[in-house]
């Protein structure tokens, strides 16, 4: 009878065990979001190339035909992820919606120019934001674009530095919050 209740115990904690490994080992599910054209591909390549599954992340695509299907899906909670042009963060974030973005420029038709580019939020907004197109960012052009900001109405110690291609930064003075915006002509 002794053995026989340690059986049981020993049995139902091996159980135990390999229920809390399982969940343990369990990815986080990961719903992506793409458009079934080239903005989406980075999307279709991360999973493909299984870049999320490498970094421990279940990803699971869902295919929507245009920008405002993404963005529906997006604030009904279908996805966790949409990827989208860069200009595109600035413009959600001024109208709420929760959103954070990961940006990684590898090259485009624009030409890098040797002088600063930038474009300010104004006071009332609620996207405090500084954006250059300067290449690479060195800690003092951080240091001076929170100085001009500050200067403008920007709290320097919250403002976010984004670098974009000069082109995003045109595209960019298209949305109402921007107060100033300085563009150098590129360089050839």
């Amino acid at each position: 009878m002794e053995k026989r209740r340690f059986d049981l115990i020993f049995a139902l904690a091996a159980v135990c065990g390999l229920v809390l490994a399982s969940m343990v080992a369990a990815q986080p599910t990961l719903r992506l979001g793409a458009a079934s054209n080239t903005g989406g591909m980075v999307v279709f390549v991360g999973v493909d190339k299984s870049i999320f599954a490498k970094h421990g992340i279940d990803a699971k695509v869902m295919v929507r035909n245009t920008g405002p299907q993404l963005t529906k899906s997006l604030k009904a909670g279908e996805i966790d992820f949409v990827p989208a042009a860069f200009t595109n963060l600035p413009a959600a974030l001024e109208r709420g919606l929760k959103m954070r973005g990961v940006m990684g420029y590898v090259g485009g038709p624009a030409r890098r120019t040797d002088r600063l580019n930038t474009a300010l939020a104004q006071k009332p907004s609620t996207v405090n934001l500084l954006v250059t197109s300067k290449f690479p960012p060195e800690e003092f052009h951080v240091r001076l674009y929170q100085q001009v900001g500050s200067m403008r109405g920007v709290e320097g110690n919250t403002a976010k530095l984004y670098r974009v291609s000069p082109h995003h930064v045109r595209a960019l003075s298209r949305y109402y919050w921007i107060k100033q915006i300085d563009l150098a002509p590129e360089t050839k």
